[in-house]
């Protein structure tokens, strides 16, 4: 059986921490090298903790020294921060020093997170995005900006190198019991929910092992392109907040927005305009190339990913009738 090397940046984020704990129990990986500026991992015969920033020089040294075979990027900056340009330095030069040093120092493969927020949250949509479909971001929101700079960068090296397998995986909306945003658990265990007149809001939600499997399976896959890590299905916002059990107000989106803005002064509430946007307006992608691909498809419904998450976090939901 072929053997495999694997290092993992962003190892202490969400998705990071749960596909370094998938690929551990894979009879082909070897070792997997876990890469983040802070260390809270505990230790494991097959894991190996490195301390280091994504636009480090050092990478090089690393992937060489460890002789990594497969290389996943996950180390990003999510919520808007005060320090735009060091957001911009994390998430794109970081990504072009990733793939970069990765290329030079013979990586086979460099598996990158992307995301749904790449297509924004538009009226104008009329069905799930493409793989094939191009970006258009929500003006205002940085992490959707970037991540469309990434893809490009990722194209660019998918043209220069074909030789390495270069992959994007975009994904639908993550949940499952390791998801510990503060913002996010404040925003849900709020009294009251919002809804904009007239939302039309909705989106998927894919469990975060399922989620480590597809990125697993592209790796394996070894074909340049871009994957969707698609839900199973659709849950709408109204859908949500009633599984929730929360009550909920609708609100012009004017004034919404207001509220939003100051709910993320006081820190209550998750307010990146993608976010805001997605209150109103659908965002879907079509994973069925994907799958047809990998020979796989989520399983778990949008409402047994949400129970398990609540169950998690001590949030009530509203019982089965």
């Amino acid at each position: 059986m072929k053997k495999r090397i694997v290092a993992i940046t962003g190892v202490n984020g969400y998705i990071g921490s749960v596909l370094k704990e998938f690929l551990l129990k894979q009879d082909d990986i070897e070792k997997v090298i876990g890469l983040d500026i802070q260390n809270n991992s505990p230790k494991h015969d097959r894991y190996h903790y490195i301390k280091t920033d994504v636009r480090s020089k050092d990478l090089h040294s690393i992937f060489t020294d460890h002789r990594v075979t497969n290389l996943f990027h996950f180390a990003f900056i999510l919520e808007n921060i005060s320090d735009k340009d060091l957001m911009y330095d994390i998430n794109v030069n970081g990504t072009e020093n990733v793939l970069h040093t990765a290329v030079a120092a013979g990586v086979k493969s460099i598996t990158v997170a992307s995301s749904i927020s790449v297509f924004g949250a538009w009226k104008s949509a009329s069905k799930p995005h493409s793989e094939n479909d191009n970006p258009h971001p929500n003006e205002g929101d940085l992490y959707g900006l970037h991540k469309t700079i990434a893809e490009g960068i990722c194209e660019k090296y998918m043209a220069q190198y074909p030789s390495v397998s270069v992959i994007i995986v975009r994904f639908s909306g993550v949940f499952g019991p390791h998801l510990k945003s503060n913002l996010l658990l404040s925003a849900l265990k709020l009294p009251f929910a919002i809804l904009p007149c007239n939302s039309m809001g909705a989106f998927q939600i894919i469990h975060e092992r399922e989620v480590a499997q597809i990125c697993y399976l592209a790796m394996k896959n070894g074909i340049s392109g871009i994957y969707h890590a698609a839900g199973r299905d659709t849950i709408t916002m109204k859908e949500l907040y009633e599984l929730l059990g929360k009550k909920y107000i609708r609100l012009p989106f004017r004034m919404l927005k207001l509220f939003a803005k100051s709910a993320s002064r006081i820190k209550i509430a998750v307010t990146n305009t993608f976010q805001i946007e997605l209150l109103r307006y659908p965002v879907l992608i079509d994973g069925n190339t994907t799958f047809k691909k990998l020979g796989y498809s989520p399983c778990k419904s949008a409402v047994d990913i949400i129970r398990e998450f609540a169950k998690a976090h001590g949030i009530s939901l509203k019982t089965k009738k």
